[in-house]
């Protein structure tokens, strides 16, 4: 009112409008009223919003990430209207309202779902990843169909106020999704807020988080302009499937990759107990000593397992090395020959000292040499697991390996197989493998063990028990002791 009082004293005798001032004051003082209050409006709003932040994620500076991609698509929307010359009416006003109510929901989705997806394995890259392919995608779905839906108002040619309306919908919808899902990871990704911070098992790595949210933060945007765009055509649809095939092929390798690196460590030594047991049930037991350790490269695992009792297998002792660019070295000592002798890895499909355990399964599968596949999602006794097929990428793999496929329940807490069935040559289901008492042995790293392991051939009924009477991670394990004169030494 006094803005009014003072443009009225200051142009009495000027139009406004093209009408006499004190009508033309009277005709622009609602527009000001209207204009000012939804801009203390959409202001009051994002001030809610932050407020709300700090309340539901107990952090200041989640709060600030939670409104930077309100900021951004209220400035691109006022940035539209004068660039077109779109008046700040009422209704035009409305539609930064409701992106930043729209927006924030998308905003505080996303990082919520990022704190639970950290809690699973303490990897902000990985933790990005599966958001951005979970809660991104469901973001994109939700942007691009109310755009969809409010994009026929612009339709309504002539009528103005509804096509201003319809577009700067349709404007913030897709900028407060696409800030979502582009600028809070980029700002996760310089500075995770300390509530996230604390579930990290490890230090953030750039490059994976760089990859991850690249790779999955384009894929999914893409998706969705694609989407808004056209209904795909049948070439469309065909390449879109094979797009979708290849990314779940993808997620499938990934989180083998994650299975097989999440119980290695740098070195280990324990003591176990083995028992045989036959199909009628009778039972053998052997005790062992075992050591493993990571070559310099910290890729090729070395183990050597050493029967200590009884005394008909006494010094009998093995060892397995992993070879990444050639094929893996399985050595073995019999007492009886007094020397070390190498075996070929074509018989890593061999039993294991009589066990129910291959030289392959003692060794480990390597997942780059297996195409994997996941099939479902369900509940091994009470853990989330993704069950993942596996089948060798080359007839060697399956020559050498004995599996015609191995089916894996993997752990969602963890990412340790808690469970795998083999199945042979004519994919008959051969062997079960089943993980338990699981000990996390190396929590910086997020390194898991199963501390028993009981392997049952399904063909023969035979079954094998390993229990961890001692294990100890990350001890100095002399080099001395993987090679063939340690093998040779009787104790």
């Amino acid at each position: 009112l006094p803005t009014a009082h003072e443009t009225l004293a200051r142009r009495k005798d000027d139009p406004i409008d093209g009408k006499p001032a004190e009508i033309g004051i009277c005709d622009l003082w609602p527009k000001w009223h209207a204009k000012s209050g939804k801009l203390l409006n959409i202001a009051q709003m994002i001030a809610v919003v932050f407020l709300a932040g700090i309340l539901v994620f107990r952090s200041l500076q989640a709060s600030l990430y939670l409104i930077a991609p309100l900021i951004v698509t209220v400035l691109v929307n006022f940035g539209i209207m004068g660039l077109f010359g779109i008046p700040l009416n009422t209704p035009n006003a409305v539609s930064s309202a409701m992106g930043i109510g729209i927006g924030a929901d998308y905003a505080i989705y996303l990082l919520y779902r990022l704190r639970e997806e950290l809690q699973v394995d303490g990897h902000f890259g990985n933790a990005l990843e599966r958001t951005l392919k979970t809660a991104g995608k469901a973001v994109i779905y939700v942007a691009t169909a109310v755009a969809v839906g409010y994009s026929v108002l612009m339709l309504s040619f002539g009528f103005y106020v509804h096509m201003w309306f319809g577009l700067l919908i349709v404007l913030s919808m897709l900028v407060s999704a696409a800030t979502a899902l582009l600028l809070i990871p980029a700002l996760l990704s310089l500075h995770l807020p300390g509530y996230l911070r604390r579930l990290q098992r490890e230090p953030n790595s750039s490059d994976a988080v760089g990859a991850g949210l690249g790779r999955t933060a384009v894929t999914t945007c893409l998706m969705g302009v694609a989407f808004w765009l056209a209904v795909p055509g049948p070439a469309q649809a065909q390449e879109r499937q094979a797009q979708d095939r290849q990314a779940q092929d993808r997620q499938a390798a990934e989180l083998m990759e994650r299975s097989y690196q999440v119980t290695r460590l740098d070195s280990s030594v324990s003591s176990a107990t083995f028992r045989l047991i036959s199909a009628s049930g009778q039972e053998r037991v052997r005790k062992t000593w075992n050591a493993t350790r990571l070559g310099s490269e910290g890729a090729a695992n070395r183990r050597v397992v050493r029967f200590l009792d009884p005394g008909d297998v006494r010094n009998t002792t093995s060892l397995l090395m992993e070879n990444s660019r050639g094929d893996d070295e399985i050595w073995i000592y019999l007492p009886a020959m007094k020397k070390a002798r190498r075996i070929a890895s074509s018989n890593k499909k061999g039993s294991f000292f009589g066990t129910d355990l291959s030289y392959g399964d003692v060794v480990g599968h390597k997942p780059h040499s297996w195409h994997h596949k996941i099939l479902r999602e369900e509940a091994l006794d009470g853990q989330p697991c993704q069950v993942v097929e596996s089948v060798p990428g080359a007839a060697s793999v399956a020559e050498e390996s004995g599996y015609s496929k191995r089916v894996s329940w993997v752990s969602r807490q963890n990412q340790v197989a808690l469970r795998v069935d083999a199945f042979d040559a004519a994919g008959t289901a051969l062997k079960t493998i089943v993980n338990t008492d699981l000990k996390l042995v190396d929590s910086a790293r997020g390194k898991w063990q199963a501390m028993k392991v009981l392997a049952k051939n399904l063909q023969t009924g035979h079954q094998t028990v390993i229990e961890l009477d001692k294990f100890e991670a990350n001890v100095p394990v002399q080099e001395e002791v993987f090679s063939q004169r340690y093998l040779e030494r009787e104790e």
